[in-house]
């Protein structure tokens, strides 16, 4: 049996009315974010400018504050802590003659990790109080040896050895040592030791 047959294809309607309106809403979606993000960029380039504006204008009718100076680097050391005496040894970066002693005293024993100390002491003792040490101590029974820089116009650095008398609070003068770093031997305690950048000291106690 032999048909015809004849193909007739109907778009519907429905569909192309739907692609027509997705293409409209993608072309009212760009036609409206144009607008929106030329608007930002502006937005974005005079915010900047103004804000640049603003700040060169600032500088040059409103002067800026001056900056807080530096503390001072300032610190106290308990020496020597007994009931007899309180002696503080004190580094103070605002001391000028301090600054200045520390570092001849630093070029002649060729150590930089080595100090001197402006001397506090509680009870107040005169001949102590203010006076600049080095950062030494050798107790005995009754008081204490202490190193005290000599420096003398004129005249090579140096240090004396002082016995501090815990009865009386008097410094006695004992040695003149020169420009020694003192440390006390840790094997045998009648012995103190020194050192500078050209020679090595030994100091018998009897």
């Amino acid at each position: 049996m032999h048909y015809n047959i004849t193909k007739k294809i109907t778009v519907k309607r429905q569909a192309l009315s739907s692609r027509l309106l997705t293409r409209f809403i993608a072309v009212l979606v760009i036609l409206v974010a144009i607008p929106v993000i030329i608007i930002a960029l502006l937005s974005s380039v005079l915010v900047a400018v103004f804000s640049f504006a603003y700040t060169r204008i600032r500088r040059l009718f409103v002067p800026e504050k001056p900056k807080a100076p530096t503390e001072a680097y300032y610190i106290e050391r308990i020496l020597l802590n007994n009931p007899y005496i309180q002696i503080i040894a004190v580094e103070d970066e605002a001391d000028e003659e301090l600054t200045e002693l520390n570092e001849q005293w630093s070029a002649e024993v060729g150590n930089t990790e080595t100090y001197l100390y402006r001397a506090k002491t509680i009870p107040r003792i005169p001949a102590l109080e203010g006076t600049i040490i080095c950062f030494f101590l050798k107790e005995q029974p009754a008081g204490a040896l202490l190193q005290i820089p000599r420096q003398q116009p004129h005249q090579p650095f140096s240090t004396q050895l002082v016995f501090l008398q815990y009865t009386t609070l008097q410094l006695i003068p004992v040695e003149p040592i020169g420009p020694f770093y003192l440390y006390n031997d840790e094997k045998n305690n009648d012995l103190i030791k020194g050192f500078n950048n050209k020679e090595e000291l030994t100091l018998y106690l009897s």
